[in-house]
């Protein structure tokens, strides 16, 4: 199987700083070498909206059959999942947890993630469509509908999300 390497990570790292479609459809291409098939790719899209954290889904990967055939050899990915399966401990994981600064599973923390990849995602859907957008036509302008100054007002201001 040929494998797309735009869509392969070098380190865990990178595949933990992205969100929604594009940890889904990175994490299938780097821990299983493949696209993922669309009953995959919406369960963990759900999981992911309703705040399930991504180690949780990339350990679940990766604990699978396929995933251990396949066995990738991304950068920093044991220390992570080694760090993530003690912090799910009983009694111990709550201090892994403080010690690694690593996320709980309480409904505000999953509550907290499902917010954070809402934000992400929209991000990412904004930057599309700005760039994409077209200059008004000049009668749009002149009729106060849109100024250019205003125009990238709004812009810049998503720069900062």
């Amino acid at each position: 199987m040929r494998i797309n390497k735009s869509y392969v990570v070098s380190h865990v790292d990178g595949l933990l700083r992205l969100y929604d479609v594009a940890f889904v459809e990175c994490g299938y291409w780097t821990l299983l070498g493949r696209a993922a098939d669309p009953e995959g790719r919406n369960g963990y899209l759900t999981a992911l909206r309703s705040g399930r954290s991504k180690l949780s889904i990339i350990d679940e990967i990766c604990s699978s059959q396929e995933g251990r055939n396949f066995s990738s050899d991304l950068p920093g990915l044991d220390k992570v999942l080694g760090r993530y399966r003690k912090s799910r401990l009983p009694v111990i994981g709550f201090f892994c947890r403080q010690l690694w600064s690593m996320d709980g599973n309480s409904a505000s923390d999953r509550k907290l993630r499902a917010i954070e990849n809402a934000v992400y995602s929209l991000k990412s859907s904004v930057e599309q469509r700005l760039a994409g957008a077209e200059t008004p036509p000049a009668s749009k302008v002149s009729e106060g509908t849109t100024s250019p100054e205003n125009a990238r007002t709004l812009t810049g201001g998503f720069a900062a999300l």
